[in-house]
């Protein structure tokens, strides 16, 4: 059976980049939003990403610590119409924040933190106290 999720026939919500395809979170968000009926083009580093096959569509992506890494975040969005980008990945968060204007300028909403208190908790485990 073909779990891909294909495209609604109805744009009732915004076509979504979610990142950390591979990743439990980027797994779950993937699910809810297909489950939704939303448009979503999974991605990931690691081209055989779990996630990838969950998604209307999916694509490899530089590591965020590469020079390209947003400028491909910001192709998927023309290339496929995205509107959104919800990002799974801690690492990834501050490189977006920092290039907020290029997502903006690619037609990308986001929700990120501004980078320095991404960069302040970089962990998933990190104490509540480095946010405060």
């Amino acid at each position: 059976m073909d779990d891909r999720a294909t495209p609604t026939d109805r744009p009732t919500e915004a076509t979504t980049i979610v990142t950390g395809a591979g990743g439990a979170a980027g797994v779950a968000v993937i699910r809810e939003l297909v489950a939704r009926g939303v448009d979503v083009i999974a991605a990931d580093a690691d081209e055989r990403a779990v996630g990838l096959a969950l998604a209307t569509a999916g694509a490899t992506l530089p590591r965020c610590d590469e020079p390209e890494f947003v400028d491909r975040v910001c192709d998927l969005a023309r290339e496929h119409g995205a509107q959104a980008l919800i990002s799974t990945v801690t690492e990834e968060m501050a490189a977006l924040g920092r290039c907020a204007d290029r997502l903006d300028e690619a037609g990308l909403s986001t929700w990120l933190a501004p980078p320095d208190a991404v960069e302040a908790c970089p962990t998933n485990g990190a104490s509540p106290s480095c946010c405060a």
